[in-house]
């Protein structure tokens, strides 16, 4: 390994941008045998970009104005990259101190051809920020905590080889929502032709957590990855396996049955509101979860099934309607991983549907 590319793409945030650059700047000069330059590909607006010219001027880091989506401007870099590793990391994302040298001890493996690092939310952490924990969306930034090797993660912090890169063609561009799905696509792409990505849980970079703080935003950003779903399923249908019935799917299906005879206008309601409490009773009684976790776990099932909304819109969109009951397999841990949430939530809709269509 002939050193490290790091590249940051980046889009204002100059405050979260400022930190980010002065911490990287600090890894290079503690590290100086271990070769590296810092690529910038910025699409800011122009009093922004002089500010940002400015700050990489500094630094003596390189700057690219390129205009594009997160995947070209991911694919810009790996062009930019003149080292034999290019490592992502997201603008707002700062790194713990040693987090260059993890990854170098990382590839002194000559074996080894992609390194996943751990990403640590920081800053304020109110109730809505509970929800986003408990509903699961963090969970992918934590992989190189409890894995070995992953099948895909978060570009906020990883570390790839160029060549591989190169040989599977870069990221896709062809994705029809910015934001999203780029990052699980070439993980998995990766690692079907051989690339793995291996975790290293020292190579820490501590995230903002105010970027997702913002209720509606979010809830549009977790819809959009739920959209992105669809495509991720389309293009790896290889990998699908049978899915228990999704909520999103029983519920519409639910919103019909006042339309029978004698079944109560209100039962879609009663289902709505049952399952969530049932699936927490469930987790209850073989102690997942405990009481005062009962009102951050059922908010953060509606939160959930925003991204669920997307996955079936898009799906019934283009008229997969087998998609809905299908779920991509990434790997047997990831079976017993879910296995006890699977199960409570099937059990949950069940007994709720049963109840719901006698009240």
């Amino acid at each position: 390994m002939d050193g490290f590319s790091i590249s940051i793409l980046s889009k204002g945030r100059i405050d979260c941008l400022r930190t980010l650059l002065k911490s990287i700047y600090r890894e290079c000069e503690v590290n100086p045998t271990v070769p590296t330059e810092v690529n910038l590909i910025d699409d800011s607006s122009d009093e922004e970009r002089t500010v940002i010219e400015q700050l990489c001027r500094d630094y003596n880091f390189n700057y690219y104005y390129y205009k594009g989506s997160i995947a070209a401007k991911r694919n810009e870099a790996i062009r930019k990259a003149k080292y034999e590793v290019v490592w992502f990391v997201d603008s707002d994302c700062e790194p713990r101190d040693g987090v260059l040298k993890a990854y170098a001890d990382a590839y002194k493996e000559d074996s080894v051809d992609n390194v996943l690092g751990v990403v640590e939310f920081h800053g304020k952490k109110p109730f809505f920020w509970k929800l986003i924990e408990k509903s699961g969306f963090t969970t992918s930034f934590s992989f190189a905590t409890f894995m070995d090797y992953a099948f895909w993660g978060p570009c906020a912090n990883v570390c790839f080889r160029k060549k591989a890169l190169e040989e599977i063609g870069g990221f896709k561009e062809e994705f029809p929502y910015d934001f999203s799905g780029e990052d699980v696509d070439i993980g998995l792409r990766l690692n079907k032709q051989g690339f793995h990505i291996k975790c290293c849980p020292n190579a820490v970079v501590y995230h903002n957590t105010k970027t997702w703080l913002s209720v509606l935003p979010f809830c549009r950003k977790i819809f959009r990855w739920g959209r992105t779903d669809y495509y991720l399923m389309r293009d790896h249908y290889d990998m699908t396996f049978p899915e228990y019935p999704r909520f999103v799917v029983v519920l519409i299906l639910v919103c019909f049955m006042p339309f029978i005879p004698g079944v109560s206008s209100y039962m879609p309601i009663f289902f709505f509101l049952l399952v969530p409490m049932l699936d927490w009773l469930c987790r209850f009684f073989v102690r997942k979860t405990s009481i005062r976790d009962f009102i951050p776990f059922f908010f953060s099932f509606y939160l959930k099934q925003i991204f669920e909304l997307g996955f079936v819109f898009e799906s019934l969109k283009h008229l997969k309607v087998h998609y809905l009951f299908k779920k991509i397999l990434y790997g047997t841990p990831q079976l017993s991983f879910e296995i006890s949430g699977r199960t409570s939530l099937s059990i949950a809709t069940l007994v709720a549907l049963l109840l719901s269509f006698f009240i």
